[in-house]
């Protein structure tokens, strides 16, 4: 079927949406994720942090396990190769 028959752009159309709302869910509860990171491990620690004007390697450290630091970062290099999408980040 070519590419540019009517069924076949239907077709495309049906799985971007998919993966569009894939992508959504993805990094809503990624979102969810590092807001209970902020809540619970920044929060515990910014006192400190402030106090003693220190790198805050806590919340690093919560960010870093999320694989947050190396997002953008193409997979062959050992990042999670993200892309910015329209409404959310997409992991490919």
């Amino acid at each position: 079927m070519p590419a540019n028959h009517p069924e076949f752009l239907e077709e495309f159309s049906m799985q971007r949406s998919r993966q569009q709302g894939a992508a959504t869910e993805d990094f809503s509860r990624l979102l969810d994720r590092v807001h209970e990171i902020g809540r619970g491990v920044v929060l515990a620690s910014a006192r400190d942090v402030d106090r003693d004007a220190r790198f805050p390697s806590e919340g690093i450290g919560a960010l870093k396990e999320l694989r947050l630091l190396s997002a953008y970062v193409p997979t062959e290099l050992g990042g999670a190769s993200a892309q910015s999408i329209s409404g959310g980040i997409g992991f490919t």
